[in-house]
């Protein structure tokens, strides 16, 4: 703000402002400047405007925070109850969920604590689309209000019939039957043990995790052209062992890429199990490596979490039983079979998939082979000195997500790169939507295609905002399953659809670690040699390094035009952070030494 704010400073300005205005338009911090900096554009340069602001000009007073909101809520209220929620889990004090440190990862999270509190059901995506304090307190009272969470609660069903598998399980069948060669879809990685453990012990933490998810001993069967869910009792766990003692550093790194790269090269069979495979490295006495394949139709990015905790604690009991899970994978693949097609759902993806643009790729780069999956090539992204913490600041200046942010760049290098300005694309999430599902192991995710227009009046700032936008839209009605969505026939086959040529995932899950009573358990993902997607951009994590890498079409590109991506996608990035009201196609694709 420019001039003075008036005798009482800006505590009493922002005091005033909650009078008057709802509390979602309350600003988060007021900050009195002579004048507003202004870029070359004629528009304020967020960039050089200060922040994180003064104490005084936040409006809070000294001394512990009770500022906000305007008066405490009356104890035992929804609101104190959310409030208390809210303090104790958001890391700095204030009602603006982003000004306060939030981010998408920690927004679920306090949907999921706010949830079990109220013994409700809510949606991440409602909370975002008004990510303040009095905001999800509404939205709280209005849950209630309904009814609770009956609607919403997946209950346990029998194992009796013919059991549904889920949309995501479905998604996974198909793909396997058109090529039960194709490897793409194995998960392999592993786990870093630190503590002593043998084989024989791996095998019963194993054993006991398979007794505590009955997804990893199901079975996939085909019976008369369709996939049917088979449930073994709990079978024991082989783990075949390997002495690597005395190797330095680099050795010990490649026998872990070995093992998992020999672990997940040969194909599951789904129709017979097991899904699981394992091999315990060891490197030391308390030092080894459990190296794992899945297939992706029992897992997903989540699930890594789920089994870090889990293992750590079979680990520390020697394999005893965990206590029983209130539901299963299958109850959820039952829950969700059952849920109705909402009309508004199909409406809004109709909208937005109605003449979809072709598969945005360089101009001159090949289109990917019609196989179901083509050999993969890796390449780091290399950002530049202190983005990380700018990215950081940027998003709560801007009360965006890291996600949003990296969606902006990466559809304005894809669209001028393929010279389009209408660019789709694909992102996962994870739609574990309920309390219920936040233990289970098991495949939840799915694809929503985000659409952006570019165009060449357009500032940064006014691209993230319309990447905010359609972001929060498709959550709100991502609950379509992708294969549902209202595309032609002929956009379905492998390597043809512009859904899937551009993908962004950020993996951004609950801690990949864990420990419990001294045994500790750190998650080692490696990525795949095969690809289903021409350009796939993967973020491991949203913090500070913000690791980044390509997996890009080998046949499409090679090493140095990867690299090349790779480059141009991180300048792009950090001259946006620096300068968001420069328009978009002012930005260079070049860094500093190339310019």
């Amino acid at each position: 703000m420019t001039g003075s704010p008036g005798p009482a400073g800006t505590a009493g300005l922002t005091e005033q402002l909650r009078r008057t205005l709802p509390a979602a338009f309350v600003p988060g911090a007021l900050i009195p400047l002579e004048r507003l900096p202004l870029s070359r554009h004629g528009k304020v340069d967020r960039a050089v405007l200060p922040w994180p602001p003064p104490e005084e000009s936040t409006g809070a007073a000294a001394g512990p925070d009770t500022s906000w909101p305007a008066g405490e809520p009356e104890p035992g209220t929804t609101a104190a109850r959310v409030h208390r929620i809210w303090r104790e889990m958001v890391p700095r004090p204030g009602p603006h969920f982003y000004i306060s440190g939030g981010d998408s990862l920690l927004a679920g999270q306090l949907v999921a604590a706010v949830c079990r509190a109220f013994d409700i059901d809510l949606y991440t995506a409602e909370f975002l689309q008004t990510p303040h304090l009095e905001g999800l307190v509404q939205l709280v009272d209005k849950a209630l209000a309904s009814g609770g969470r009956e609607s919403a609660r997946v209950p346990a069903v029998p194992r009796t019939g013919q059991l549904p598998l889920s949309s995501a399980q479905r998604r996974m069948w198909l793909l396997h039957r058109s090529d039960p060669a194709d490897v793409a879809m194995n998960i392999h990685g592993g786990l870093r043990l630190t503590g002593a453990i043998d084989p024989a012990g791996a095998a019963r933490v194993l054993t006991g995790l398979t007794r505590r998810h009955e997804v990893l001993r199901t079975a996939f069967p085909d019976f008369d052209g369709h996939p049917v869910p088979v449930i073994a009792d709990a079978v024991p766990v082989e783990v075949p062992g390997e002495e690597h003692r005395g190797l330095d550093a680099a050795r010990r790194e490649r026998a872990v890429r070995d093992a998992c790269a020999a672990i997940g090269a040969a194909p599951f069979d789904l129709a017979r199990g097991p899904l699981l495979r394992a091999r315990l490295l060891t490197f030391a006495d308390d030092d080894h490596f459990l190296a794992l394949g899945l297939h992706h139709i029992v897992t997903d990015g989540w699930s890594w979490s789920v089994l870090a905790r889990d293992v750590a604690r079979l680990w520390a009991e020697d394999g005893a039983s965990l206590p029983r899970l209130a539901v299963q994978y299958q109850d959820h693949a039952a829950w969700e079979a059952a849920q109705p097609e909402r009309e508004e759902d199909v409406a809004y993806w109709t909208e937005v998939l109605r003449d979809p643009p072709p598969p945005p790729r360089p101009a001159g780069t090949p289109g990917r082979p019609p196989e179901l999956s083509i050999a993969a090539g890796v390449t780091d992204v290399v950002w530049p000195d202190g983005f990380a913490a700018r990215l950081e600041a940027f998003c709560a200046r801007h009360e965006v997500t890291v996600f949003t942010v990296l969606l902006a760049g990466y559809a304005l290098l894809l669209g001028r790169l393929a010279q389009q300005e209408d660019v789709i694309v694909a992102a996962p999430v994870a739609n574990r939507t309920g309390v219920d599902v936040e233990p289970l192991v098991g495949c939840f995710i799915n694809t929503l295609p985000l659409r952006l227009e570019l165009d060449e009046d357009q500032t940064f700032a006014e691209l993230l905002a319309r990447a905010r936008e359609t972001a929060t839209a498709a959550q709100a009605h991502g609950r379509l399953p992708i294969e549902r969505m209202p595309l032609a026939d002929a956009d379905r086959g492998p390597g043809r659809s512009p859904l899937l040529q551009a993908l962004l995932v950020v993996q951004n899950t609950p801690p990949w670690r864990a420990e419990h009573r001294g045994h500790r358990v750190e998650v080692v993902e490696q990525p795949s040699p095969r690809t289903h997607y021409l350009l796939k951009l993967e973020v491991l994590g949203t913090g500070a390094p913000l690791p980044a890498r390509l997996v890009h079409a080998a046949d499409a590109f090679g090493a140095a035009e990867a690299a090349t991506l790779a480059a141009q996608l991180a300048t792009l990035l950090d001259q946006a952070l620096r300068d968001p009201d420069g328009y978009v196609y002012d930005f260079s694709l070049l860094d500093s030494p190339r310019r």
